[in-house]
């Protein structure tokens, strides 16, 4: 009996130039050495002035609420969206506002529920005092701070000049406020976590708490992912339809053979199955092979209202992913070197498997999605 093949993502190879190794550990060196100095500056002014331990009280029905979210990648501004739909179904009149730090990510955003701005922080100092100036003229009357250990956040959450605060107390965060949860070590979902600012520090009032991601996309965005399809020769009406993405950032990736095996064993046990294989905007790669089909849109909401409109989709840990996830489609992650506990697919349906379980199981895991998706 022949043994299991195993896949793993290959090694990073290192540069043979020392002038180029020395370099890099110079700036891996420098950006130690900032961290370290945040976080003692974060831990003594959190000493003097900050919020260490948790703090319920009353909160007043907030009017107009600020989120403040600034990170570049896809996945964490989605892992904000379970918040804000809890925020809407608990404060139903409240207007709520999103800050994010990429434009792109806007739209990901503006069609959840309440949502009233979403802002991002410009780029040139200037700008950005005349938005911090802009930004409290707002007179927010709550602003949440979502995260445990965003610098940023934190900072923007300050300069919003909100009459409330909400946060996560630890002992680094160094801003006062007036609602503040500790972090609950059974929650391991980065989706979640958000979550038990709601539930543990408002006094006096039920929330309502949403545990999935998602993202409504317009008519226009629709419009423009079926043009899109249609442009790609992709039958959406057609089905069974599964979708794959093959990238990822960093060790997350899967090597291409583990992506070839895959398809092989696919088409093999259903060969009726059509394959849509999506391509990063601005990636000239084809397809893996020339009878599958590619999808590439460069628009977020774009590609969420033609994910949408698949049975299925696989993809590593990726923003991919999680937006696929956020569309209502059914997602089997495929993990090798994050957690699925941690960045699993949040959605009715999703699913996650080992890559070193092999391209074989997980085809048969994707078949098996789809299928109970179709019937």
């Amino acid at each position: 009996m022949a043994a299991q093949r195993k896949y793993h993502t290959p090694a990073i190879q290192r540069s043979s130039s020392m002038t180029t190794d020395h370099h890099r550990g110079f700036r891996s060196h420098v950006r130690r050495l900032r961290r370290g100095l945040r976080t003692h500056l974060s831990r003594r002014a959190a000493r003097w002035l900050g919020t260490r331990t948790s703090r319920s009280a009353p909160l007043p029905a907030p009017q107009r609420i600020l989120v403040c979210r600034l990170n570049k990648r896809i996945g964490n501004v989605l892992f904000l969206t379970p918040l804000l739909q809890s925020l809407a179904a608990s404060f139903p009149r409240a207007h709520i506002d999103v800050l994010v730090r990429d434009p792109a990510h806007a739209v990901l955003l503006s069609g959840l529920p309440n949502i009233d701005q979403v802002y991002t922080l410009p780029r040139k100092p200037l700008a950005i005092l005349k938005f911090i100036f802009a930004l409290r003229r707002v007179r927010h009357d709550l602003a949440i701070d979502p995260m445990v250990h965003s610098e940023s956040d934190r900072s923007a959450v300050l300069l919003s000049g909100a009459r409330h605060r909400l946060g996560f107390a630890a002992e680094h965060q160094w801003l006062k406020l007036s609602h503040a949860a500790l972090p609950d070590a059974t929650v391991r979902h980065e989706g979640l976590k958000p979550l038990a600012l709601l539930h543990e520090t408002i006094e006096g009032h039920s929330c309502e708490l949403v545990r999935t991601l998602s993202v409504r996309p317009s008519g226009a965005a629709r419009d423009r992912a079926a043009n899109i399809l249609a442009r790609a020769d992709i039958d959406a009406s057609r089905s069974p339809t599964l979708a794959f993405f093959t990238e990822a950032t960093g060790k997350k990736r899967l090597p291409a053979a583990w992506w070839q095996a895959w398809v092989g064993a696919v088409r093999e046990a259903r060969p009726d199955i059509q394959l849509v294989q999506v391509i990063a905007p601005g990636n000239r790669a084809s397809t893996l092979r020339p009878d599958i089909a590619g999808l590439a849109a460069r628009e977020l909401d774009v590609l969420a209202a033609a994910l949408a409109r698949m049975d299925g989709f696989v993809a590593a840990d990726s923003g991919p992913m999680h937006l696929a996830a956020a569309a209502g489609t059914r997602v089997l992650g495929v993990f090798s070197h994050t957690s699925a506990a941690v960045y699993g697919p949040l959605a009715a349906g999703g699913q996650a498997i080992h890559a070193d379980e092999g391209p074989e199981a997980a085809a048969r895991a994707a078949i098996a999605m789809i299928t109970s998706t179709v019937d």
